[in-house]
């Protein structure tokens, strides 16, 4: 890999290539690539025997588990940041889908092992990162079972308000959203259906407290939408 390449990851500084990359030596590259990957395919298969560790460098990514009836369940969303891999059993336990198009830079698991097992600095930080993890899907576990349909709609709003860079509409401070996903995709996600996201989007857009257009929605009251979640 060219050293180019991580020049411009939008994100390396937030990473573990922060500690495991900080001084170049000979191979310390080896095993890991930079890849731009389309929204809706697969970065890793589910059941793949080969499980990279996946860093998000740019864009959204989403595990997805499969029921035995064939449907989907979308488990987890993965930002800009956040890290993927390393299962127990050698085995993808879920596919990994770009939710939008991504930048994600890959590290062989071998050699990832490898680094981890070897610096301190970087077994500190991905210990770290992995607590936060668990943190965050307990939390999200409270979001699915103890929550209003309105409530986790907003939840989910906040989430990508605090994940994602936002924009401000001209003359006023609210703060506009790309929703990122379809409704049915977003209530897959908060264990709602279709109708039960549009039916709690046009509510709060009713109440004021947000302006749908498209996939894109304003915060009007953030403060108010903030006291639902």
């Amino acid at each position: 890999m060219e050293s180019g390449e991580c020049a411009r990851c939008l994100v390396g500084a937030r990473t573990l290539c922060r500690v495991a990359f900080a001084r170049r030596r000979p191979g310390e590259y080896q095993g890991r690539k930079i890849q731009i990957v389309s929204a809706e395919r697969i970065i890793v298969d589910r059941g793949s025997s080969s499980v990279p560790v996946v860093c998000i460098g740019a864009g959204v990514a989403a595990s997805v588990g499969r029921l035995r009836d064939g449907r989907t369940q979308i488990l987890a969303l993965h930002f800009p940041g956040d890290i993927i891999g390393g299962s127990n059993n050698g085995k993808a336990p879920s596919e990994l889908r770009a939710v939008q198009d991504c930048q994600v830079c890959t590290f062989d698991a071998d050699v990832f092992s490898r680094f981890v097992e070897s610096n301190v600095g970087l077994r500190s930080m991905y210990l770290e990162r992995a607590s936060d993890d668990l943190r965050a899907m307990r939390q999200w576990m409270t979001v699915l079972g103890k929550m209003s349909a309105r409530e986790r709609v907003a939840s989910y709003l906040l989430l990508l308000k605090s994940k994602l860079p936002a924009r401000s509409r001209a003359g006023r401070g609210a703060v506009v959203l790309d929703t990122l996903m379809s409704r049915q995709a977003i209530g897959n996600y908060l264990g709602l259906t279709l109708e039960t996201v549009s039916r709690s989007l046009r509510g709060l857009e009713s109440e004021g407290r947000i302006r749908v257009d498209g996939r894109y929605v304003e915060l009007i009251e953030l403060n108010e939408i903030s006291d639902l979640s």
